[in-house]
């Protein structure tokens, strides 16, 4: 007999795992950790785009989603009452996630190329001035995130540029600034970020 889905998110109640280690560590924990409101939506798609990326449904995503900590702000912050209102926000973030992996195999390839020598470029670039040091580990965790999820456009929170860059918040807020009139990146007001392959001039 089939358990019934619980009535809140948060709670797991079926067994993941099989879906769980097709994951990186990083995605793991964004799942477990509960985002700051105003960046689950962020985290989710980024979420989806690792299952997608990892050939994990649609079902399997949301299900996944439903019973971690992240789902359960998700939840709140998009004002869901029913588990079907979830698994529609779910879809929404899904889609988006099928968008930015519908490009051919070759294409797929041509931007892990072009992400993995880009973060070479970042690494061995001198990076001189006083905030230096803090652009290139803001610059290297931007990257490395975009090269988890093979793709040029991310949607990332600064909460999680802190935890990857191991700065402080302000720190990478202000680096984010200067790295973005470097020519890194392009943004929005959700930071959902357009790397440059063509890198940036750290000077």
């Amino acid at each position: 007999m089939t358990r019934p889905t619980p009535d809140k998110p948060g709670t797991p109640w079926v067994d993941t795992q099989d879906h769980r280690i097709k994951l990186s560590d990083y995605v793991v924990r964004l799942l477990d950790t509960e985002e700051s409101r105003k960046d689950s939506f962020s985290g989710v798609v980024a979420v989806a785009k690792a299952c997608y990326q990892a050939g994990i449904d649609e079902d399997g995503f949301s299900e996944l989603v439903w019973q971690s900590a992240l789902g359960a702000v998700f939840f709140t912050e998009e004002k869901c009452k029913t588990r079907g209102q979830f698994n529609k926000k779910c879809g929404n973030a899904w889609r988006y996630a099928e968008d930015s992996g519908s490009t051919s195999e070759e294409r797929q390839h041509d931007v892990a190329d072009k992400l993995a020598s880009l973060l070479a470029r970042v690494q061995s670039a001198p990076w001189p001035g006083r905030g230096g040091s803090s652009e290139r580990a803001v610059a290297i965790a931007l990257i490395s995130y975009a090269v988890e999820i093979n793709v040029y456009t991310v949607g990332v929170s600064v909460r999680t540029l802190v935890e990857r860059s191991r700065l402080g918040f302000e720190t990478t807020r202000k680096a984010l600034g200067r790295l973005e009139s470097k020519g890194l990146f392009t943004g929005s007001s959700q930071l959902a970020v357009a790397l440059a392959p063509a890198g940036c001039d750290p000077t």
